[in-house]
């Protein structure tokens, strides 16, 4: 089975915003896109910029990393920042 990894970055209230604009938050749109692209595939969606965020397995076991974009900014040192950059590092590593 295929298995992608989607990380989203929006809180709560942009993901609700952006569901009631287009049905999906991002991360569920690339996970729809994605399902078509190859079916049977499995999608599981992780916010890493959250601090409660849990990886459903480890990242050597998905076939593709996608990153749905981001409103937080690199050069803003904030806790979310340094959280979703450790996460990009782990899939680049």
């Amino acid at each position: 089975m295929i298995r992608y990894l989607i990380a989203e970055s929006e809180t709560a209230d942009q993901r609700e915003q952006r569901r009631r604009a287009t049905g999906y938050s991002s991360a569920e749109s690339f996970a729809a896109t994605l399902t078509v692209i190859t079916p049977g595939a499995q999608c599981d969606i992780v916010r890493p910029h959250e601090a409660e965020c849990t990886l459903p397995g480890p990242l050597g076991g998905y076939n593709g990393v996608f990153l749905s974009g981001s409103p937080l900014h690199v050069y803003d040192d904030k806790p979310e920042t340094r959280r979703q950059l450790d996460f990009m590092r782990a899939v680049f590593a």
